[in-house]
């Protein structure tokens, strides 16, 4: 527990330098002191992969986006061919980053409403993958791995940043 502690006070003090939030911010509203150790391993976990998801999102975003390069195997689905499935992944990675910033931003400053929307949209984008995962499954076609850690990576987001949310939203009301 004094591990994380000293982790939370030093992450207070980082946000608190480079985004100029004042001292009082991390004193009294004990933003990043957790009543047990999994909410902190948890915060902390959803908080760097966060970052390194929105990273992710970015770069995929710019190679589909500047470079037209394909991501992931080619679609099965007569309605995802060629260009149409680069639409599709431009889009899906475009609100996917925008959805993990404002998730960082949910998590920096306590604000948990903030998360909605990666809620909303993570829900859409799991229901369609789980969608084309059932037509892979209904047409006899072999589910690759990728696309199993694929779903298990969406889930654990999904369920990490719910978590969170909750976690935020006990902090604020208590």
């Amino acid at each position: 527990m004094y591990f994380f502690e000293k982790i939370s006070d030093q992450f207070c003090r980082v946000v608190r330098t480079n985004l100029n939030i004042p001292l009082s911010f991390c004193e009294t509203r004990n933003v990043w002191k957790f009543s047990n150790t999994s909410d902190t391993m948890i915060f902390f976990f959803t908080l760097t992969f966060g970052i390194l998801r929105a990273f992710s999102n970015f770069i995929d975003f710019m190679n589909l986006f500047f470079g037209g390069m394909r991501l992931g195997r080619p679609s099965n689905l007569l309605i995802l061919r060629g260009e149409n499935s680069r639409r599709f992944q431009v889009i899906k990675h475009f609100l996917m980053l925008n959805a993990w910033i404002l998730v960082i931003y949910a998590m920096v400053f306590i604000k948990p409403h903030y998360m909605v929307p990666f809620v909303v949209l993570s829900l859409i984008i799991l229901i369609i993958y789980v969608f084309v995962v059932a037509l892979d499954i209904l047409r006899h076609v072999g589910i690759p791995l990728d696309r199993k850690m694929i779903l298990s990576e969406m889930i654990l987001n999904l369920s990490c940043v719910v978590y969170v949310q909750g976690v935020l939203k006990q902090q604020i009301f208590s």
